[in-house]
């Protein structure tokens, strides 16, 4: 027995995301990516730039700027780790892996990093002041 030849609905394949190309795009034909872990890139290179013009405009004393780089900065790797998470239980669905680890990455560097420095400086300090 012959199986029966499809008709013309099955030589459209219907994929999950609803578009008829087959690849991972939105209406308008961008991939999707991940907000997350574009926000989670993004934040490192936010709080260098605001150390930067903390330091060279004087628009807030030094500590503050510091203190919301220091916030900014674990900000960057939680979000990285739950943009990852998505992106691995979104079954394909979601790009971004990249943004992601970059975020992951750039956000434990940066925050030891500039803590590093912190506590280095926070130590040169109190030595001047009575060692």
């Amino acid at each position: 027995m012959r199986p029966a030849e499809p008709g013309p609905e099955a030589a459209t394949p219907i994929h999950a995301s609803g578009d008829r190309d087959g690849d991972l795009s939105n209406e308008d034909g961008f991939p999707r990516i991940s907000v997350m872990a574009v926000v989670s890139m993004g934040l490192p290179f936010l709080s260098l730039l605001l150390l930067l013009s903390g330091t060279v405009y004087d628009l807030l004393p030094r500590g503050d700027w510091a203190a919301l780089a220091l916030v900014l900065l674990p900000t960057a790797v939680v979000l990285g780790m739950v943009g990852l998470s998505g992106i691995n239980r979104s079954g394909g669905m979601l790009r971004g892996r990249g943004f992601a680890i970059a975020g992951i990455v750039l956000g434990v560097a940066g925050t030891v990093l500039l803590g590093g420095m912190l506590l280095l400086f926070w130590s040169i300090m109190r030595c001047f002041e009575g060692c």
